[in-house]
């Protein structure tokens, strides 16, 4: 790899472009100089594992080994195949599909996925005959790890041969990368409380963000709370929209409408995509549209019964794939 040749006296917030094309950006306040866009180049660093066999389950929680490995880059998987560890610090996509047998009731099968054994990243609860997936875009620590539990409180279930676990890196975070990975560029906002519906469509106000990185050259970010409605592109380019909204018990079949909306910097909106929901009902949302600069996101709810929530399990995320 081409070394590279920083200014010997740059200034704040100066901008260097090396060899492989990355821009980088320079800090004084903590003289650092941060790789700050996506390059032409990007190393795959990840690991696909599933379970060689049925695995027997009881009515305790159980670490879940994805003993067959398909691919293992940068050793995430070391000696028991329980935890997934983090090579590097950044962003990581964490997909687990568990697949049930036959055997248990409507919902006696629960799992559970941990970072560093204690932090609950997620719980899922399912019955016989089953799929359900985990899928999130998490930040990690260098040494972070991953694990997948599993419980079945009849002591009859398991897990079929069909389960599996992957994990990989979608981009260091801004500081930590090297010119031939890209940066991590995205944000996930996310509320602390039931959002209330009415019967006038209105854009969910996020009150904080899981991450929120990266958004341009200059470092400007996606999401800012003097504006909480909006998820904003400071750059053209292509992103993976997800999203997931569930409804609370009030309101009746269909009551619901949700909308992903975009606006443009010359004020032209348009829907990405509109839904209509029940009561207790969940929606994902899962698309990868090309988004101008200065455009920023919204996500519209509304109910034609003028009641009703949406639960504060709802997140919009918005990661910029590529320019």
């Amino acid at each position: 790899m081409t070394a590279l040749q920083f200014p010997a006296s740059p200034a704040h917030l100066g901008l260097y472009s090396d060899p492989n094309q990355a821009v980088w950006q320079y800090d004084s306040d903590s003289t650092v100089w941060d790789v700050i866009t996506s390059t032409t180049r990007k190393v795959f660093s990840g690991v696909k594992a599933s379970t060689t066999a049925a695995f027997d389950l009881t009515g305790s929680f159980a670490d879940v080994p994805f003993n067959t490995v398909e691919f293992n880059i940068d050793n995430y998987y070391s000696d028991d195949n329980i935890k997934s560890i983090a090579p590097s610090t950044g962003f990581y996509r964490v997909l687990a599909s568990l697949f049930s047998d036959s055997s248990g009731t409507g919902s006696s099968y629960t799992a559970r996925i941990y970072k560093n054994t204690t932090i609950l990243l997620g719980e899922i609860s399912f019955g016989a005959n089953q799929n359900v997936n985990f899928d999130e875009t998490i930040s990690l620590v260098e040494g972070d790890f991953i694990t997948v539990q599993c419980q079945e409180t009849t002591g009859l279930g398991a897990l079929t041969t069909d389960t599996n676990f992957t994990m990989y890196r979608i981009g260091f975070a801004p500081g930590t990368g090297i010119s031939n990975h890209n940066a991590f560029s995205g944000v996930r906002s996310v509320v602390t409380n039931a959002v209330s519906t009415t019967s006038t469509p209105t854009a969910i106000d996020f009150s904080n963000v899981d991450f929120n990185a990266n958004a341009n050259v200059l470092g400007d970010l996606y999401w800012y709370n003097t504006e909480p409605e909006r998820l904003t592109a400071r750059a053209s380019g292509y992103y993976k929209i997800r999203s997931l909204v569930e409804t609370s018990s009030a309101g009746s079949k269909n009551s619901y409408t949700i909308t992903l909306r975009q606006t443009t910097a010359g004020a032209v909106q348009t829907s990405i995509s509109t839904s209509t929901m029940s009561a207790n009902d969940q929606l994902e949302l899962d698309q990868t549209v090309y988004i101008a600069a200065d455009t920023f996101l919204e996500l519209l709810v509304s109910n034609s019964d003028n009641t009703g929530a949406i639960n504060p399990t709802v997140y919009l995320e918005l990661v910029r794939e590529g320019v």
